[in-house]
Order: structure tokens, then C-alpha cells, then sequence
């Protein structure tokens, strides 16, 4: 939100940031993760950067034992 607000440069009323984040967040645009012990706040992501990290772990478990340690 802070940040968001700053980038609205002053024209953007903190309402109109939690609308339209609440708005993005409804329809699936960010998505929230479970909190870990310390978490001192919502931790969000989206879609495409889950899908990013699936393909890396994918790439990474297709990688295992392919090559014989040195």
C-alpha cells in the first residue's frame, strides 16, 4: 500500500489503493500464502510466479542424477 501510494505521486487516496488491491485480490490477481512463524504481515504472490516456481522445481527434479558427482 505504501508503496503503491508512492507511486501515485500524491493523486491517489490511500481508499483508492485498498480498493483497488482488494478488487485485484478478489479476482485472483494476488493470492495469499500462508504465513510463516515470524510473519509480520499478509505475504501475497501471483499466479504467474507460482507457475514460475513450479517449472523451476520441475526443471530441477527432472535435472537430479543426470550427472555423476566429480
Amino acid at each position: 500500500m505504501r508503496d503503491a501510494l508512492r507511486r501515485g505521486m500524491g493523486d491517489l487516496t490511500f481508499s483508492q489503493v485498498r480498493d483497488n488491491f482488494e478488487h485485484r485480490h478478489a479476482i485472483g490477481e494476488f493470492q495469499t500464502v500462508e504465513p510463516q512463524k515470524h510473519d509480520t504481515g499478509p505475504r501475497l504472490t501471483t499466479p504467474e510466479t507460482i507457475a514460475a516456481e513450479r517449472a523451476t522445481l520441475e526443471h530441477m527434479q527432472h535435472g537430479q542424477n543426470t550427472v555423476r558427482p566429480s
